[in-house]
């Protein structure tokens, strides 16, 4: 009698673990702000709760708080934003970068620049979609080294999650279900949409690339003057973004940013 008490006893302790583990493993409700514990978002996988608050930094470069991270190979590097970008068509909550991503099929590669930074492959993911991106900037990257997300291991917050596998990195919206994947072999994507590439403006005056821009079927916003700097020099067009070159959705917004010129000072 003892003998079975003993493996009942043992047979309600695993039911009882298996339900706290279930539990554990539920995925997290989307945040209104910033998680700012683990048990708001977390790592699965090789990774323990304890090590989930490493990979959060406070503000990148360009100002973007969130978790970064980067893949075994170092050939991706990741973020988990706090609050979406909102400067693409399709607000991104989570994205990918690295220089020998594959063009997702029905895109066009990015295109090589002569002058300057070439534009590195990246695919974004928010709540209303997917997008394959050409960047110039390491704008998905963390101002600190980020730390290796293991092969097997899965980073939630904010809604998203990002597996790392040997073959890729994906991420996916937990409640739309958009994702992407992204790998030197194969870039895919939940959504598609018809897309343009975006027209080089830089050195432009703004209303002249205003109208170019137009005419491509793009929305425009500039920041900064559109006539004359503070030292009489003509305002120019310094940056886009998109990147030239970059296939975006039609009505998508190009940013430009002005500068006078021979002053090289903001207008």
């Amino acid at each position: 009698m003892r003998s079975l008490l003993s493996v009942l006893a043992a047979v309600v302790a695993v039911g009882v673990l298996s339900g706290c583990s279930t539990a554990e493993n539920a995925a997290p409700p989307r945040q209104a702000t910033a998680p700012t514990s683990t048990q708001q978002a977390r790592a699965t996988g090789d990774l323990n709760l304890a090590e989930y608050e490493r990979y959060r930094q406070s503000a990148n470069n360009y100002g973007k708080s969130g978790l970064f991270f980067q893949s075994p190979s170092g050939m991706f590097h990741c973020a988990i934003f706090d609050q979406p970008m909102t400067n693409y068509e399709v607000p991104i909550q989570a994205a990918c970068m690295g220089r020998e991503a594959a063009t997702p099929q029905g895109e066009d590669a990015c295109a090589k620049r002569e002058v300057g930074n070439s534009p590195i492959p990246a695919a974004g993911v928010g709540a209303s979609g997917s997008l394959f991106l050409c960047v110039t900037e390491p704008v998905f990257y963390g101002k600190q080294d980020a730390l290796v997300l293991p092969y097997g291991s899965t980073l939630i917050g904010n809604g998203i999650s990002c597996a790392s596998s040997e073959t890729d990195i994906s991420c996916s919206d937990n409640f739309s279900g958009e994702y992407f994947s992204i790998s030197r072999e194969s870039t895919e994507l939940s959504s598609s949409r018809a897309t343009t590439a975006v027209p080089s403006v830089l050195g432009e005056r703004p209303g002249t690339a205003r109208n170019t821009l137009t005419a491509a079927g793009f929305q425009v916003k500039i920041v900064g003057g559109e006539n004359r700097g503070k030292n009489g020099g003509q305002c120019m067009v310094a940056t886009q973004q998109p990147a030239a070159g970059t296939n975006a959705p039609a009505n998508s917004v190009v940013t430009l940013e002005t500068e006078e010129i021979g002053a090289a000072a903001p207008c």
